[in-house]
């Protein structure tokens, strides 16, 4: 699963790269503007059939032909939602442009309507080396369709129908990945207790959907459709270590904490584990992104979008709030506390929306990353107070969890900086060289001052060794 995330995430990053060098931030702006809608719509009926499926301890065919079922009439409702509020929604957002890419982008629900349920039993029952294969394998080839379609129109509308060929391949190849589900029958007392969760689900969605969309919204209706464009390049690279972890701690540790759900003993451990390894790998990005912003900004995407580099360090709080909810998430939802996650996410959703529009509106593009990092950082730590006291684990861990990944990554970033400062070189060059040793120096100091979490994650490597020794 490691592996395969990790080449996932080196495409899906090289994409970026490509599409910022092909199109200008004015494009990158109208795709936004047009994915607020569709994505918005998708929240608000969102009922979180996956997670309670993998949460629920029996399940059966009924359950999963009427899941199937909801989803494809969902698919289509929103489709058609879409394509009649288009033209509405682009006098709203004041950009006539975005009519042509929401007729597009308009029928991604229908496609995503009819993938596979069965693909969601295949992560309940922990089946990732076949999951990852799928997925990295959708990724490739919406990558490619992507750059090809790009790279012959050359404007927003080539990124929207390659989004949209993305979730056509998606659902097809579903089916063959998977078993086929049943023709799905129609129950009534099903649909009820799907619904019965769905109202939890839809207000975690909703808020899910303002703190990921909410931000573009306010930023393109203050600060116009290029500021927009620059903020959503420095939130991509940003979200660049989750994107990674996400596939690796948040979806292997939901089906796993659903089954550790009733041994409080063992999911203090586990959890404790699961956090030690997302600030190990979190830490480390997130300082060598506020130190070296603009090195990687420029060498990445070009003198064109220097000014996302500002952007990029104030978002570092986003990236660290974000790490943190995706580890407590899995546990919440894992252990059935759906009542404590929507309200939580209420109060995270308020308090983003009021520091994100504060701050865009008196400090610009920077008082939006530091809004955003608001909201994040104050429900990331509710959602860990709320988990150390279920399992009674000490904050002070979670602290000093942090402190150690911190000071590890310290001495290699002063030794990039000091060489970089007094070698002159191309600059591609001086950034790899930058990053290389900033990551050499954190691995060698983790050796000394995190051995725990290096044992951790060297144990965790699926290895043959490892079941030859402990057969022996």
């Amino acid at each position: 699963m490691t592996i395969l995330t990790v080449a996932g995430t080196i495409v899906n990053s090289c994409r970026n790269i490509a599409l910022a060098r092909l199109l200008s931030p004015e494009d990158f702006g109208l795709i936004a503007l047009a994915l607020v809608l569709v994505e918005g719509m998708d929240a608000l009926t969102f009922v979180g059939v996956d997670k309670y499926l993998i949460q629920k301890k029996e399940i059966d065919d009924r359950i999963i032909g009427n899941i199937w079922l909801l989803n494809i009439v969902r698919g289509i409702t929103l489709t058609l939602l879409a394509l009649a509020i288009c033209p509405l929604y682009s006098r709203l957002v004041n950009e006539p442009e975005t009519i042509h890419i929401l007729r597009i982008v308009a029928f991604i629900p229908l496609m995503e309507g009819f993938n596979n349920p069965c693909a969601i039993l295949a992560e309940r029952e922990m089946k990732f080396g076949r999951v990852s294969i799928y997925e990295t394998l959708c990724i490739l080839l919406e990558v490619s369709i992507v750059i090809v379609m790009v790279w012959l129109i050359r404007d927003g509308t080539a990124l929207a129908w390659g989004l949209l060929f993305g979730a056509f391949m998606t659902s097809m190849l579903a089916y063959v990945f998977f078993p086929r589900p049943k023709i799905p029958k129609f129950d009534l007392s099903v649909q009820i207790e799907l619904l019965g969760v769905a109202k939890h689900f839809v207000i975690i969605a909703a808020g899910t959907l303002i703190m990921v969309q909410g931000d573009n919204l306010i930023v393109g209706a203050l600060e116009g459709k290029e500021q927009l464009g620059l903020y959503v390049i420095a939130y991509q690279f940003a979200m660049f270590p989750l994107q990674f972890l996400y596939g690796i701690t948040n979806r292997v540790a939901l089906p796993m904490f659903s089954s550790l759900q009733v041994n409080k003993k063992r999911l203090r451990s586990v959890f404790s584990y699961v956090v030690q390894v997302q600030l190990a790998l979190i830490i480390p990005f997130i300082v060598v992104a506020g130190v070296f912003a603009h090195e990687l900004i420029t060498t990445l995407y070009g003198d064109q979008w220097t000014a996302s580099a500002v952007i990029l360090q104030a978002l570092i709080f986003v990236t660290l709030g974000k790490g943190l909810t995706h580890v407590c998430v899995p546990y919440i939802l894992g252990t059935g506390a759906f009542s404590f996650a929507s309200k939580m996410k209420i109060a995270e959703t308020l308090i983003f929306l009021c520091s994100v529009y504060i701050g865009t509106r008196y400090f610009g593009l920077i008082g939006t990353a530091l809004g955003a990092g608001t909201g994040y950082m104050a429900a990331g730590i509710g959602r860990l107070i709320f988990i150390c006291r279920d399992i009674a684990l000490p904050f002070s861990a979670i602290i000093r969890y942090l402190l150690l990944s911190t000071v590890t990554v310290i001495p290699g970033i002063v030794i990039a900086r000091y060489i970089a400062d007094i070698v002159t070189w191309h600059r591609m060059f001086e950034t790899g060289f930058i990053v290389g040793v900033s990551m050499i120096g954190y691995l060698g100091c983790s050796f000394i001052v995190q051995k725990k979490v290096v044992n951790l994650l060297v144990h965790a490597l699926p290895l043959n060794f490892h079941h030859k020794k402990q057969e022996n």
